[in-house]
């Protein structure tokens, strides 16, 4: 399933912010993830998440990907954390893309980056 979310503030949950889980795919645009008690953007056990134009702070870890998960980070700021702004365990990847002053040219990139690689 996806799940793309604009202009938003995800803060103060009782585990991650926004996660994208068992091969689930989020997108997460010009919006903010902060003070949550887990990680701000988490992808878990084959789950892709994209941020563009994002704040992700404050929470105990910024980006956490685990068991094959992947994030994308484009144009994106992902410190500081309590215990780490990126962290990618058991297979896990973190991507950096080059950064886009277009936020909306960043989006439809990371849509179709996403598109050619089939995921």
């Amino acid at each position: 399933s996806w799940a793309v979310q604009s202009d938003c503030v995800v803060a103060r949950n009782g585990w991650h912010g926004v996660s994208a889980l068992e091969g689930g795919k989020t997108v997460m645009e010009r919006s903010k993830m902060l003070l949550n008690r887990g990680a701000g953007v988490n992808a878990f056990s084959a789950g892709h998440a994209s941020i563009v134009d994002c704040l992700v702070s404050e929470n105990r870890y910024g980006v956490w990907a685990q068991n094959n998960g992947l994030v994308r980070i484009q144009a994106s700021s992902t410190g500081p954390s309590l215990q780490g702004d990126e962290t990618a365990l058991a297979g896990g990847r973190i991507v950096r893309r080059m950064d886009s002053s277009d936020s909306d040219r960043g989006m439809a990139e990371a849509a179709a980056g996403d598109a050619a690689e089939g995921l």
